[in-house]
């Protein structure tokens, strides 16, 4: 949607800001006067715009650097389009340094003869994204958009303040033969900041000791900027921010929008950039760790002896950092050159090259959850007694899952299967009355004396099921679905289940939990592979949540194949028809609305809730989705199951 005009204006096409630019302003800056000396600083918002104000600042003033001098950076290095303090421009002693997001095409005129020096710093569009949404909730100038969602479709249309981040950035890099210009990225600068400094005052002419590039470096580090008063951008008057709800300077990181866009969010982005990013000559860093790892890794080819020296001598690793530091990463290309990482940062990098282990997942409170032979179970509603020596018929069928792998929709099939009364809509008996659960006897049947064929269903591990099943008697249907979607099932559902421990909101700790199996019914993993792995012990068929999304009609043929049950295909078509998750949703024989209200509390939402494949997209950032992946990855490659991650896989 267009931006409000309170908090936006066009002018030649271009967004600025009302009560910082005018009209009248901004016509006067095409005629605006250049001088040889002077330093245009160009970026799109949320670039790394005051890190370079500072490192500019820091190399053209020795008051800042030794800090003599207490003038803050929008004194040093002001706006030019946002003249917000009212100077004298005209009058400025030279060398001029002004800051600046305006596009190519609305630069003074007198830039373009390659008189003066612009230096040009692009930062990879997904983490200006971010850095963008949470900027506008805490600048008062900026329209706060609550919704990330609708903050990035307005950032991909181009409808912020600077207009469209590709228009940008490729406007100043195609007409770049037009200005004497240097381009960096905020990505290079993270990785090496020296040689970034180092690169500005080749560009600038600017010569300094290695004593006044080190206080250069060490000054332009984010820690110190954000504790700098010259630098931090908190000497703003309080009109333009509000320091009570964030700072103008808040992470300084490569790859935080991992943290806070999600899958389809991330795929999204890229059906809309790609392509054209992928004609940008500038080559960005989406995650500063990964290319850490690969310097490293190709370190490592390049060290064998040295690691082994290291390994064999018992010493620490910051040893082995400083082994690795003996050779140069000029094979890694010309964004690393012959500058070497610092050891501190390989030491760092080396560790998280491996998947992490966090220590958020708690133990689950006893209230909620008990455990019983190694198994979590919900407590109040199990009981386990005798099922070990439970009888088994050789008609008995039992429904194997972990918790939210598409239980209810088999049990609702095969009931669908085996009872005409079902079909045909005579008999109105609701699942829990079909088939009960094995562990939970929640109406207190008689098991026992149920009339065959006795159908249950159970979330038990395959060494807790009754001892009968293992001579392969009763028939198990094993359903198992992709587990990135049973995370984000189960994460909703325990915030309807009142048995459940709703309490904790935060997904991202509710995830640590599920791969460490603090969960009902403990590790997904440990679920799957336990009963493929002892798949010889029952007569089972397999089944995926996936294949029965895919082509509902065949899993239904093969379920009455595997039953030894024989339907017409009206019958077939009616078990079909009647197991799609809306008739599902509709049907309150199915639904499990008639659960009582001490067991789910149905204004929080309903047992069944998508039904979709890949809805864990919608959920999980892409930082959450790689550390999922480095829990599951090796084990599930190991499973014969393969898993389809989204609905589209499926067409």
């Amino acid at each position: 949607m267009q931006p409000a005009e309170k908090y936006l204006f066009t002018y030649k096409g271009f967004y600025f800001q009302p009560d910082m630019a005018s009209m009248e302003y901004l016509e006067t800056l095409e005629d605006f006067e250049i001088r040889d000396s002077d330093v245009f600083l160009v970026t799109y918002p949320k670039s790394g715009t005051i890190w370079t104000q500072n490192i500019l600042s820091l190399i053209y003033h020795e008051g800042h650097r030794d800090g003599t001098e207490k003038v803050d950076l929008l004194d040093r290095v002001p706006w030019l389009e946002y003249n917000i303090r009212n100077m004298d421009y005209i009058s400025r002693p030279s060398p001029r340094l002004f800051a600046s997001h305006l596009p190519y095409y609305l630069a003074p005129k007198g830039l373009r003869n390659r008189r003066v020096k612009v230096v040009y710093v692009a930062r990879n569009p997904k983490d200006v994204l971010v850095s963008y949404y949470h900027f506008s909730k805490t600048s008062l100038k900026l329209e706060e958009v609550e919704d990330f969602g609708i903050f990035m479709e307005r950032f991909l249309a181009g409808k912020v303040l600077a207009n469209s981040w590709l228009d940008h950035v490729e406007g100043w890099y195609s007409h770049r033969d037009d200005f004497d210009i240097l381009f960096l990225t905020y990505e290079e600068m993270k990785k090496n900041l020296r040689s970034c400094v180092l690169k500005l005052c080749n560009f600038l002419g600017k010569r300094l000791t290695e004593k006044e590039v080190d206080a250069v470096v060490d000054q332009a580090t984010f820690n110190k900027m954000k504790a700098d008063p010259r630098a931090n951008y908190e000497f703003l008057p309080p009109g333009l921010i509000d320091l009570s709800r964030g700072h103008f300077l808040r992470k300084g990181t490569v790859g935080d929008w991992k943290n806070t866009m999600t899958v389809t969010q991330n795929e999204r982005f890229d059906s809309v950039f790609k392509e054209r990013m992928e004609k940008l000559p500038i080559k960005f860093c989406w995650d500063i760790n990964d290319e850490l790892c690969a310097a490293i890794s190709m370190l490592k080819r390049h060290s064998t002896l040295a690691m082994m020296e290291v390994l064999r001598s018992g010493h620490s690793l910051s040893v082995l950092s400083d082994k690795l530091l003996l050779f140069d990463l000029t094979a890694l290309g010309d964004s690393a050159g012959s500058t070497r990482f610092p050891t501190a940062s390989l030491t760092r990098v080396i560790g998280t090259c491996k998947p992490t282990h966090h220590d958020k997942a708690m133990q689950p409170h006893e209230k909620h959850l008990f455990t019983y032979k190694g198994f979590y179970f919900p407590a109040e509603l199990v009981s386990l007694d005798s099922l070990e020596d439970f009888e088994i018929r050789d008609s008995d069928i039992f429904i194997v899952t972990y918790p939210k792998s598409g239980t209810v929709w088999t049990q609702n099939i095969l009931s669908l299967i085996l009872h005409e009364g079902h079909r045909d809509g005579t008999e109105h008996i609701d699942l829990l009355d079909r088939a009960p659960w094995l562990e939970a006897n929640v109406r207190n049947m008689d098991y026992v004396n149920r009339l065959s064929p006795r159908l249950f269903a159970s979330h038990l591990p395959y060494y807790l099921v009754p001892k009968g099943l293992r001579n392969r008697r009763g028939k198990v249907v094993y359903v198992t679905r992709n587990p990135k979607d049973v995370l984000v099932s189960c994460y909703h559902f325990y915030k309807i289940a009142v048995t459940f421990d709703d309490e904790e909101e935060d997904f991202g700790i509710f995830m640590e939990r599920f791969l460490a199996g603090k969960v009902v019914a403990s590790l997904w993993l440990d679920h799957v592979e336990g009963w493929y792995s002892h798949r010889d012990d029952f007569n089972i068929l397999f089944l995926t949540y996936e294949e029965m999304k895919k082509d509902l009609r065949s899993c239904v043929l093969k379920l009455c194949n595997f039953l030894g049950k024989r339907l017409t295909e009206k019958e077939v078509d009616a078990v079909v028809d009647q197991a799609t998750f809306n008739k599902m949703k509709a049907d309150p024989r199915a639904n499990y609305d008639f659960l009582p209200a001490n067991f789910m509390d149905h204004s929080k939402g309903h047992f069944l809730r998508k039904g979709t494949v890949g809805d864990w997209k919608n959920t999980m950032t892409v930082a959450q989705s790689e550390r999922f992946d480095s829990v599951f990855k090796e084990r599930m490659e190991k499973l014969p199951m393969k898993f389809c991650w989204d609905m589209s896989d499926l067409l």
